[in-house]
């Protein structure tokens, strides 16, 4: 990563399995998952996920735990879900490195005060990011994630 870019803070990460919700693999697969459901409505705020896939990256960060200070944007009120209330989440820049390519990013995050409805939080120590498709991605398999430290503290508790 360059100097001029902002993205500094490099964190190295496992991926891991999440619960199947972002893909629709598990959870949500009337919708076509959580992320093609929200997309539109994302949209229609001025954020365009289109080249991003409908899932999201589970990256493991223990022992590290992460907290959102600025997030780049703030989106709330989703209801995305016909059933359940509107959600709120925030989106960080990030660069996800995995594989020996480097792919544009956001951290994905559903604030918990809003999603108790949908299900619990994931702990502190896994981020959600959502990227272009990576292809061969396997659980296990390690990288690096590259952050804006005024958007995001990525920190080993004391």
């Amino acid at each position: 990563m360059s100097d001029q870019n902002p993205l500094r803070i490099s964190t190295e990460f496992t991926l891991t399995s999440g619960r199947g919700a972002a893909s629709g693999m598990r959870e949500y697969a009337e919708l076509g998952g959580s992320i093609a459901a929200q997309k539109p409505l994302f949209a229609a705020r001025g954020l365009d996920l289109s080249a991003f896939y409908n899932g999201t990256l589970n990256l493991d960060i223990a022992p590290r735990r992460f907290s959102i200070i600025a997030p780049r944007l703030k989106l709330e009120n989703i209801c995305w879900h016909p059933d359940l209330p509107g959600e709120t989440f925030s989106f960080c820049a990030a660069a996800l490195e995995i594989g020996g390519a480097v792919y544009p990013a956001l951290v994905y995050y559903p604030h918990p005060e809003t999603k108790a409805a949908y299900g619990t939080m994931p702990p502190d120590t896994m981020i959600e990011v959502l990227a272009p498709f990576v292809e061969n991605v396997r659980r296990g398999q390690q990288g690096e994630l590259w952050t804006d430290s005024n958007e995001i503290d990525i920190f080993l508790p004391s």
